[in-house]
């Protein structure tokens, strides 16, 4: 039989959503983000608790989670469905638990990481064939092309 390894004082099972895809906890260390794809939902485990305290609505497939060093904003990559839906990118104030924006990454499709700057200044966000540096004050993105598939010759 199999060695179930468990941390100390958590519980064995958090339910989350359908399909989790990501993990990310906040740089203060109060909350843990849960993407979970076939919802369309973000679920937030307070970390002192270790429960559930809330479920917020995304958009298609989130994916990939990171935080403002202050906490206080979180940025959500929706892939998309890959059709219509080519994916954006959903903004959370985190004491509210609601979306406050939509970011726009187009051209880039299917937006999978995002990455926010140590001074929260900048958020990027990596998808099919472009970057995009979305201004976290204004919440506009913009593109950089990078290329599809390796190097170009």
């Amino acid at each position: 039989m199999p060695t179930v390894a468990t941390a100390a004082g958590w519980p064995t099972n958090i339910s989350v959503g359908r399909n989790p895809i990501s993990v990310a906890i906040s740089p203060n260390g109060t909350l843990a983000y849960v993407t979970n794809a076939y919802d369309r939902t973000v679920s937030v485990i307070d970390t002192t608790s270790k429960t559930v305290t809330g479920t917020i609505n995304v958009g298609t497939q989130p994916q990939g989670i990171a935080f403002t060093p202050d906490s206080r904003t979180a940025y959500i990559t929706n892939a998309g469905d890959h059709n219509t839906d080519q994916g954006s990118v959903s903004v959370i104030n985190t004491a509210t638990k609601e979306v406050t924006g939509t970011v726009s990454v187009t051209p880039l499709r299917s937006p999978q990481a995002v990455a926010v700057t140590p001074d929260g200044k900048r958020a990027y966000v990596i998808g099919y064939g472009y970057l995009s540096v979305i201004d976290t004050a204004t919440n506009i993105a913009s593109p950089i092309y990078i290329g599809n598939n390796g190097p170009q010759t």
